[in-house]
């Protein structure tokens, strides 16, 4: 069974992110003989992906953020995720936040860099199961 793991970097520092990655991929490999596995961090966390796309962000919320607010959650996504949704008269928590997510902005985030990245991933292993 392949596996994937995606955690947060915390971290935007590129050899930071990159010697996580790889410890954390020494360790999976280390225990799981002849298993695809891939280690997939998003930097710094993963709520950075609802950064990427401030309209999506603004309809979810009810508001269009700060350019001060978009600017920090480079670095701290998770903390200026929160505070947004505080400040939104539309969502009260992340639940309601991540509920109201339609078809479209699903699949406006699939096409983040980690998102993609897991995709391909999940696809390259699934194609020689069917080819079983």
């Amino acid at each position: 069974v392949p596996v994937a793991i995606v955690v947060d970097a915390d971290s935007t520092v590129p050899e930071l992110v990159q010697m996580r990655t790889n410890s954390i991929t020494q360790i999976v490999e280390s225990v799981s003989v002849n298993t695809p596995v891939k280690v997939i961090l998003f930097v710094p966390q993963m709520e950075a992906i609802f950064f990427q796309d401030p309209q999506l962000l603004s309809g979810l919320l009810g508001y269009n953020p700060s350019q001060d607010e978009l600017t920090l959650a480079i670095s701290q996504p998770a903390k200026v995720l929160k505070q947004l949704i505080a400040k939104s008269q539309k969502v009260n928590n992340l639940t309601q936040f991540i509920n109201k997510l339609s078809d479209e902005n699903i699949d406006t985030l699939r096409n983040t860099s980690a998102i993609q990245e897991l995709i391909h991933f999940l696809q390259a292993v699934r194609e020689p199961i069917e080819a079983l």
